[in-house]
């Protein structure tokens, strides 16, 4: 499965993003865990300071995947869990 993963995000890896981000102008929220070994915290850090109207939450307790590692929290960071149509 690492391979393929690899193989699936190298391109992502190639190309510099960055410059993209601050072209962003919708409230967003960046859900970052602190022990991601995938994706280091400076990077979520970097995407929040610029995006003009970017929040940063980082789940102490997850790594890459703070939906599955902390669901209850994750859920209560969702809008669309507290959303009323």
């Amino acid at each position: 499965m690492r391979g393929v993963s690899i193989v699936t995000f190298n391109p992502l890896r190639e190309r510099d993003y960055a410059g993209m981000l601050s072209r962003i102008e919708v409230p967003t929220l960046i859900i970052h865990g602190h022990k991601d070994c995938i994706v280091p915290l400076v990077v979520g850090q970097f995407c929040a300071s610029t995006i003009s109207n970017a929040t940063l939450s980082v789940f102490e307790n997850s790594g890459h995947s703070p939906f599955a590692e902390e669901p209850e929290r994750f859920k209560c960071r969702d809008p669309r869990a507290t959303r009323r149509d």
